[in-house]
């Protein structure tokens, strides 16, 4: 585990429900794990990105998650599809082991993007909260 990079993940989601609700936006930090002789571990930052994502389904949204998350339609006008954002994901993420705060949130609507838009999660089947 200490070779893999780290993925450093965080999502906007139009609500609570993986299988109701949808993403809007993932932000990412990918890391490498690397040593520094005396001082223990440490992480080296290899790239950053944040990609928004056009909701297909605003009319189930939860109101509340979109004040949260900042939602409007201006910010979003030139967001990715779904299926653009979990490619990218998928490509810059190989390898890599999800970190994310409330790790079992984010992973449930990870996955089910996988699945939606049949584009492999390439990610360590390791996870980290």
């Amino acid at each position: 585990m200490k070779k893999s990079n780290l993925a450093f993940i965080d999502l906007e989601t139009t609500g609570l429900d993986p299988v109701k609700h949808e993403i809007i936006e993932i932000g990412c930090i990918l890391a490498r794990q690397v040593g520094r002789e005396g001082q223990g571990p440490a992480i080296e930052v290899i790239e950053e990105f944040d990609l928004r994502v056009k909701p297909e389904h605003l009319e189930t949204s939860d109101p509340e998650s979109l004040r949260i998350n900042g939602y409007n339609e201006m910010d979003w006008l030139f967001a990715v599809d779904l299926g653009s954002a979990m490619k990218a994901v998928s490509d810059k993420t190989d390898g890599a082991i999800l970190v994310a705060q409330n790790v079992a949130f984010d992973w449930l609507f990870l996955e089910k993007a996988f699945v939606k838009t049949s584009v492999p999660n390439k990610m360590d089947y390791h996870r980290l909260d």
